[in-house]
């Protein structure tokens, strides 16, 4: 009996030994793999950085704002001023306008934000058709509402894109836009 007691003893003591040892093993590989989804993250977000230079590739993409509040007029190319991302070159802050650089299929669009007791409709146009059209209403004291339109268009080389105040509706007041809340005019190219 005292020698099977002192084999099973010798074998437990083996047996936390080899789980020791075990554990070590486990530890090691999961720095390893730590290391390795390190090491692969940051090889990802290296190529993301070096593709995200605007002049590479084909990649069309713009976002605008206006920098300033301005006074609503009727049937009016609203003019966002203040050029966040500009890829293909294809917006123009002076005019308003994003010139396609390319024929494809472009998702284009618009936030405006109504300034206490204004009121707003505007259309983004293409070749001056309208594609897409959004109200905003703040007729009321301390209101400050705003519309988000997206419109999904086919545009050729050359083609005109930019977001006017509606010709056949009444506007009054005053286009939102400051450090609170940004007006914005917006496209990127989806596909081919």
């Amino acid at each position: 009996m005292n020698n099977r007691l002192l084999t099973l003893e010798a074998s437990v003591v083996d047996q936390k030994n080899e789980n020791v040892e075990l554990k070590r093993t486990i530890a090691n590989l999961t720095k390893e793999i730590t290391k390795l989804t390190q090491n692969t993250s940051t090889q990802k977000r290296g190529k993301r950085l070096l593709m995200s230079n605007p002049d590479q590739g084909d990649r069309i993409a713009f976002y605008a704002s206006m920098s300033t509040s301005e006074p609503v007029q009727r049937h009016r190319t609203l003019v966002f001023d203040n050029i966040n991302v500009n890829y293909g070159h294809g917006y123009n802050n002076n005019t308003g306008t994003f010139t396609a650089p390319k024929s494809c299929v472009y998702i284009l669009t618009f936030s405006i934000h109504s300034s206490s007791k204004s009121y707003t409709s505007a259309d983004i146009i293409v070749n001056n058709v309208s594609v897409g059209r959004g109200f905003t209403d703040s007729s009321e004291a301390w209101d400050l509402n705003s519309a988000t339109i997206i419109a999904v268009a086919w545009m050729n080389q050359g083609d005109v894109s930019f977001v006017r105040t509606s010709p056949d509706y009444d506007s009054t007041g005053t286009i939102y836009s400051d450090y609170m809340a940004k007006s914005s005019f917006a496209g990127w190219k989806i596909a081919n």
